[in-house]
C-alpha cells in the first residue's frame, strides 16, 4: 500500500512538474513575444523621432539660410538703388541741358 502511495505521489509530482514546466515555458514565450513587440515599437518610435528631428533641423537651417539670403539681397538692392540714384540724377542733368 505504501509503495502504491509513493508511486502515486511520484506520478502526481511528475505530472505537476510537467504542467508547471509547460506553463512556465508558455509564460516565458509570451513574455519574449511581448518584449520583441515592444522592442519593435521602440525602434519604430526612435526612427520616427529621428526623421522628425531631421526635418526640424533642416527647417531651422533653411530659415537661417533664407534670412541670410534675404539680407544679402536687400544689401544688393540698396547698393543698386544707390548707384542708380546718381546716374538718374546725372541723366536728369543731361536732359535739362
Amino acid at each position: 500500500m505504501q509503495e502504491a502511495n509513493r508511486q502515486l505521489k511520484a506520478e502526481l509530482l511528475e505530472a505537476l512538474d510537467s504542467t508547471l514546466t509547460e506553463q512556465l515555458n508558455s509564460m516565458f514565450n509570451e513574455l519574449l513575444d511581448k518584449m520583441a513587440d515592444s522592442e519593435s515599437r521602440w525602434h519604430e518610435a526612435i526612427k520616427k523621432l529621428s526623421e522628425e528631428m531631421k526635418c526640424k533641423v533642416d527647417k531651422i537651417e533653411f530659415d537661417s539660410l533664407k534670412k541670410k539670403l534675404t539680407d544679402e539681397w536687400e544689401k544688393i538692392y540698396q547698393r543698386l538703388q544707390a548707384q542708380e540714384a546718381p546716374e538718374m540724377g546725372h541723366s536728369m542733368k543731361m536732359v535739362s541741358f
